[in-house]
């Protein structure tokens, strides 16, 4: 991992096609795969810490296992959280770049996602084949006048026993999105606005066997619904987090708002925004200024009270 300890050493984008143009399970180990694989452990270290490596190959040393299923006890998200998010960070690289929220290194590669199914019309069945531990990419081109007043509906069936985390990436630009993680019990997905795309992202976190089916249905609806929004405060995502998380809230009414950092001893260490907002659901992004790791509370102040969440930030 001399990419790691040298900053200005950046030999692994050197086989990272191996890994984004084959379609083999993570933990795949024939070939050449691995090589291009260790983009896996540029995205554990960049998102938890360099010091998960460390911990990863201390667990596995002392239980004698080389099983990926361990990771699920190291991770402090669990196994398929973080593959999944691992999923959707790969498609931020190459001409779709963002060195903020996910890997600083993504300008620099050559390689990108392809999509593995693109859905052009308002609705659509597709069955798709997965492997355990892979990611499908399924784009869906959004017209112009689909937006505040639609929604994306999903209807998922997994086959064979599969197990799957799906996510949603609504897109415009590297720095103009939205993630959704889809809860199946919630199949509407409000657009919110207008919208280029939606990129259905479907992780397969199985461990074990190899090939599971899945069906897909897909359709965009009218999705027009009088919002009265109530002040809340709904976390941070991710959390933990590093290098930067989103602050998610909502505000019943515009006004002036202010959103504070501060420390386990209540000292106030960083400001992240203080000004003017409509009412309605806000995302605000918050990558620390030189600040030690550890446990944040993150004030948001309105005219018509406070709301405070924790936060974990890993250094």
């Amino acid at each position: 991992m001399e990419d790691r300890a040298w900053g200005d050493v950046n030999d692994y984008l050197a086989y990272l096609y191996l890994f984004f143009d084959q379609f083999y399970p993570l933990d795949y180990t024939g070939e050449s795969f691995m090589y291009g694989a260790s983009i896996w452990a540029h995205y554990l270290a960049e998102r938890f810490g360099d010091d998960i490596i460390k911990d990863i190959w201390e667990y596995l040393s002392y239980y004698e296992t080389t099983n990926i299923a361990a990771f699920d006890d190291i991770i402090p998200t669990g196994l398929s959280s973080a593959f999944a998010e691992f999923s959707v960070w790969n498609y931020f690289t190459e001409d779709r770049a963002n060195t903020i929220d996910f890997y600083p290194d993504s300008n620099l590669f050559n390689e990108s996602i392809n999509n593995d199914l693109s859905i052009n019309k308002s609705s659509s069945i597709d069955t798709l084949d997965t492997k355990k531990l892979t990611s499908r990419y399924v784009q869906i081109s959004l017209a112009e006048e689909w937006g505040e007043n639609h929604a994306l509906r999903v209807h998922t069936t997994p086959l064979d026993g599969g197990s799957f985390v799906n996510s949603v990436i609504f897109y415009n630009n590297p720095y103009d999105y939205r993630i959704h993680i889809v809860d199946p019990a919630e199949e509407d997905i409000p657009l919110g606005k207008t919208w280029e795309k939606a990129v259905l992202v479907i992780s397969c976190v199985n461990t074990g066997g190899l090939k599971y089916n899945y069906i897909l249905e897909t359709e965009i609806i009218e999705y027009i619904t009088d919002i009265e929004y109530t002040f809340s405060l709904k976390g941070t995502y991710p959390n933990p987090f590093n290098p930067s998380t989103t602050i998610s809230f909502t505000l019943p009414e515009s006004g002036a708002v202010t959103v504070h950092v501060f420390n386990s001893l209540g000292q106030k260490v960083e400001d992240i925004f203080d000004g003017h907002l409509d009412a309605g659901e806000k995302n605000i992004i918050w990558k620390p200024n030189n600040l030690s790791g550890g446990v944040y509370l993150i004030n948001i102040t309105t005219s018509i009270g406070t709301k405070t969440t924790k936060t974990l930030y890993l250094k």
